[in-house]
């Protein structure tokens, strides 16, 4: 008996492993040398992508609205760096800060987006 669950857990260890090796369909490969990160102080409720009510909603409106304007996003992240304004006016700062990456030919779209150069 013993024999058999210890072969079992050999044989789904080495499944495991060999699933986790492998590429998912679709992803782009990029030189990291081609890549630049850049900023955006994120606003309570302006930001032309809109709101989301968590960080993977925000993330991928970000995205969108990015690729919509013929951006690649490699990355991206959304940092708490203060408690924000004691403001609640749209155009107030919320406190986080938006980083994504993105081909270095596209840094100047970003920056006439309100992007900054990280």
């Amino acid at each position: 008996m013993k024999r058999k669950i210890l072969s079992l857990l050999i044989i789904m260890h080495g499944l495991f492993l060999f699933s986790g090796c492998q590429h998912p369909e679709g992803k782009i490969e990029w030189p990291e040398e081609n890549l630049q990160w850049l900023s955006y102080a994120e606003t309570q409720c302006a930001d032309p992508w809109g709101y989301g009510n968590s960080q993977q909603d925000k993330a991928q409106y970000v995205k969108g609205y990015l690729e919509k304007q013929g951006i690649q996003v490699f990355n991206i992240s959304l940092i708490k760096e203060s408690e924000g304004a004691m403001c609640l006016a749209c155009t107030c700062p919320s406190g986080r800060v938006l980083r994504v990456q993105v081909k270095k030919e596209d840094e100047a779209k970003l920056l006439a987006l309100g992007f900054k150069m990280i």
